[in-house]
């Protein structure tokens, strides 16, 4: 199963777009005054479960939960209360995955979540002059907190719980070095001594290579998304209708294609240049 929800630390700017647009395409009287999922009464729930109902009724593509790079792939059910947001099957990457807040989480609760893990976990990148500090919101620095501890506390369904304010997200998930930046899952046995072997000058030339254009790709990559939101913000022409999203669907399918192809290269070779120093122990 899979759902759309905003992401945590985006612009209330984006926010109110994708909440629009996804409007404009799918019916969203749930979140209208009266309906059963408009309280609480917030830009991100509102843009969250909007998001979601416009991925879920154009088939649950990826690129159909993007918006802009403000959306996340949910492999947990966001509904809360008597809100029930539709979900689905999906092919959905689950290599890496990370832990935020549900859209719909009070402040007291999002604040008891931060005051928790930060006493796990550090929490400086979101303490004032942070390099995680903005957004500074209770939802972005709760998600931070809480998917530091998630990742640090090995990636379980308990450790993104948070008296179920937590939900499991995967895809879409921002490069390292970010805010909210997972960890790759280990399937092989602790027990196994892995080490990566070096001297292998044409191998090292080789992965040198791979991660020369990977970078030069995630180069590109940030040029057409600048291209495709310039794009977004001209003026209709001829007053006619568009899908100011189209663009971005197709940009963000093929860039996904290129990176996974690349990653799985890269990984190629390092299993190539990695040695067993022992066997896996019965169980």
């Amino acid at each position: 199963m899979a759902w759309c929800v905003a992401k945590p630390g985006s612009t209330d700017q984006l926010l109110q777009a994708g909440l629009d647009y996804a409007c404009n395409h799918a019916d969203c009287g749930p979140i209208q005054q009266g309906g059963s999922c408009f309280d609480p009464n917030t830009l991100v729930q509102h843009a969250a479960f909007a998001i979601n109902i416009y991925y879920q009724s154009m088939g649950r593509h990826k690129w159909d939960c993007d918006f802009n790079d403000s959306a996340l792939l949910s492999l947990t059910d966001p509904s809360f209360d008597g809100c029930s947001y539709a979900g689905g099957n999906a092919e959905v990457d689950t290599e890496r995955t990370w832990c935020v807040a549900k859209p719909a989480t009070s402040d007291q609760l999002l604040q008891s979540n931060i005051d928790f893990a930060c006493q796990k976990v550090d929490c400086s990148p979101i303490k004032s002059g942070g390099a995680c500090f903005d957004p500074n919101t209770p939802m972005h620095h709760a998600s931070f907190a809480m998917n530091l501890y998630y990742q640090n506390n090995g990636k379980t369904a308990a450790s993104c719980d948070f008296n179920n304010s937590g939900l499991i997200v995967a895809a879409n998930d921002p490069k390292p070095n970010t805010c909210y930046s997972s960890m790759e899952r280990k399937d092989h046995d602790d027990d196994n001594d892995l080490e990566i072997m070096g001297g292998d000058a044409e191998l090292d030339h080789c992965l040198g290579e791979l991660e020369q254009k990977k970078k030069e790709m995630q180069d590109v990559a940030k040029k057409l998304k600048e291209i495709s939101r310039e794009y977004h913000n001209q003026p209709l022409p001829n007053e006619r209708e568009r899908d100011p999203f189209q663009l971005q669907k197709r940009l963000n399918e093929s860039l996904t294609e290129l990176e996974k192809t690349t990653d799985q290269l890269l990984l190629a070779i390092n299993k190539m240049k990695t040695k067993v120093k022992s066997p896996k122990k019965q169980r």
